[in-house]
């Protein structure tokens, strides 16, 4: 599973799916699905959208009507 994050006002993708070299991958432990994100990158007084990409078996689905957005403050 991957994610990305987009721009909630342009639907801009800002951070894409980085499939390649894992980069957007999330980490699993016996708690369960987990990623670490480092909102430095991203602009304050915006409101952004995560997307996820599930890669199973050869097969992929984006899921991005999902209620995961943030509002990054100043």
């Amino acid at each position: 599973m991957y994610y990305q994050i987009r721009d909630a006002d342009s639907n801009r993708v800002v951070i894409p799916f980085e499939t390649k070299s894992n980069g957007t991958r999330l980490s699993t432990d016996s708690d369960g699905m987990y990623f670490d994100f480092y909102m430095d990158s991203l602009a304050s007084g915006k409101t952004y959208i995560f997307d996820f990409l599930i890669s199973d078996g050869g097969s992929d689905q984006v899921y991005t009507n999902i209620p995961a957005k943030f509002k990054l403050e100043k």
